[in-house]
Order: structure tokens, then sequence, then C-alpha cells
């Protein structure tokens, strides 16, 4: 009963996020990321973080908002994804795990009960590439379906349900060893695929870091009447 409660409140959570960002969400009851796990050498994330279209334009901004330290596993920060009129608060908590060499951010939801996204992610101090700029769990999925892998999200416990259009929505409820040892598989093909490039759609989307300048710019350009 307790699993059927969540699991509406969860499918609540996904067709909300799926309205707001219109491609899709995919969650985890159970974390991923362990406390017996290494810290991976992540730099602080605080900040303003820009995507910028082939003119150079705006295209997203992602702001994290904490304290974060150089190396910290866990850091509690609030993230939230600005594209055009749309706001998507991400979550509130970022936890770094490696899957053989493979950098995972697992985002803690904000709002109650508490659900988990996972990116696949590389970062420096000035950059924060994202694989497919969507949750991990789509990726793996969406990439079934452009091409053959050697692994199947059936061996997974999850519920989806199809909005057309790749607004897919994904509960994963398996435990979280069973979730590790299926991304310790899969998740060299999919970073793979997002190396390669060939395709719009599997790459790694930038977010630059924005100067000072850029974000007080922003700022004002926000509190301006009218916006």
């Amino acid at each position: 009963m307790e699993w059927q409660r969540r699991l509406v409140l969860l499918t609540l959570v996904l067709l909300a996020a799926s309205a707001l960002s219109g491609c899709g969400d995919a969650l985890t009851v159970h974390r991923v990321a362990s406390a017996l796990d290494a810290a991976p050498d992540v730099p602080s994330i605080a900040g303003h973080w820009l995507m910028r279209g082939d003119e150079g334009e705006s295209v997203a901004i992602l702001q994290i908002e904490g304290v974060d330290a150089r190396g910290a596993r866990c850091r509690e920060a609030r993230v939230t994804y600005l594209e055009d009129a749309d706001t998507i608060e991400l979550g509130d908590e970022v936890c770094f795990v490696e899957f053989n060499g493979h950098l995972v951010a697992e985002l803690r939801s904000a709002s109650d009960p508490k659900f988990f996204r996972q990116y696949l992610v590389r970062i420096t101090d000035e950059k924060i590439e994202v694989c497919g700029a969507h949750p991990i769990w789509l990726m793996l999925e969406w990439l079934t379906e452009d091409r053959p892998t050697g692994y199947s999200l059936d061996s997974l416990a999850f519920t989806s349900r199809d909005e057309g259009d790749e607004s897919d929505l994904l509960v994963f409820v398996s435990d979280r060893q069973e979730m590790r040892e299926f991304l310790e598989l899969a998740l060299p093909e999919l970073a793979a695929a997002c190396d390669a490039g060939d395709e719009d759609f599997f790459k790694w989307f930038e977010f630059e870091r924005m100067s000072p300048e850029e974000e007080a710019a922003d700022a004002a350009s926000k509190a301006a009447p009218g916006d």
C-alpha cells in the first residue's frame, strides 16, 4: 500500500515535470549514490551556468545556489533550470558517484516525497556538460530505440507512461544495487554515443560558467519592470 501511494505521488511529480519540460522525465525511488562511495574530484558547482546557441545567444541557464566545496561527495544546493518562460526545480541536493570512470550527478527532488534524478556529466571549473541533457534512464531507453545495445531496461523494475513526442515518464523502483550494476554495464555505451556526437540528440550539452558581470546583467534583466 505504501509503495502504491508513493507511485501515485511520483506519477503526479512526473506529469508536472513533463508539462514544464515537454521532453519527459525519469526518477528513481532509491538513491544510486551511497555514503560508502569515494568522493570524486568535482570542483565547486555553485553559480549560474549558461547554455549558448549556435550564434552565441543564451538558450538556457542552470542556477545552482548553495554552499559547496571541491571534492565534497554531496552538496546542499538548489538546482534550477530556466529556459524561455519555463522554470524547472530539479533538486535541492547533488551527490556525485563514478562508474568505471563515468561521472553521475544525482539530484534529490526539492519537494516531498523525495525521489532522485541521475545525469551523466563532465565537470570542470568553467564548464558543466550533460550527456543528452536528460536523466540517464531516459537517455538509455532512447538509445535502445535508436540502435542495438548490450543492455535491456527490462532487467530493471520500473513503470512507464508514453505521452508521445518523446515525452516518456519513467519511475524506477529497483533497489540501489540493481541500478548500480546496471549502470556499470550501460553507461559506457551512453557515454560513447555522446562522445561521437553524430546526432543532435546524443551529444554533450555544454553549460559555461557565467562571469559575475553576466550574472549581474541577467539578474537586472529579470528585475526590470514588465519582465
